[in-house]
């Protein structure tokens, strides 16, 4: 077998540890006002404090992969369980289904997502 052999761009001794006690991180974003956000494979969205602790404030009910953020400061969670993308508003802890699976197919897993500076949620199939 052949493998493609790289160096690294950034060698790991520069990595810093910010945060601990975070599951099996899938999507991470910033917000506007500087909070920052992980997604778990148990649904869950977990805010990292400012000590490096985290603490869960939303779910899904399935599993998070791609967790982008709007410029309102709402959390997008693509959840390939459900088959959706839900948004989550910190202020008032609503946890909304914003897409689903198109009519027709039988099967969608959104995984990734991103905002364009439109508010328009781009979703990427892999």
């Amino acid at each position: 077998m052949n493998l493609l052999r790289m160096q690294p761009r950034i060698g790991v001794d520069a990595l810093e540890t910010i945060a601990s006690g975070v599951d099996h991180a899938e999507g991470i974003c910033l917000t506007p006002d500087g909070t920052l956000y992980v997604s778990g494979e148990a649904g869950q969205i977990d805010r990292v404090n400012g000590d490096g602790t985290v603490t869960e404030v939303a779910t899904t009910g399935g599993w998070t992969l791609g967790l982008p953020a709007d410029a309102n400061g709402r959390i997008y969670a693509c959840d390939p369980v459900r088959r959706a993308v839900l948004r989550w508003t910190p202020s008032t802890n609503e946890v909304k289904v914003v897409s689903t699976r198109e009519p027709g197919r039988s099967r969608q897993y959104p995984q990734l997502g991103c905002l364009r500076t439109r508010r328009e949620l781009l979703r990427l199939r892999l």
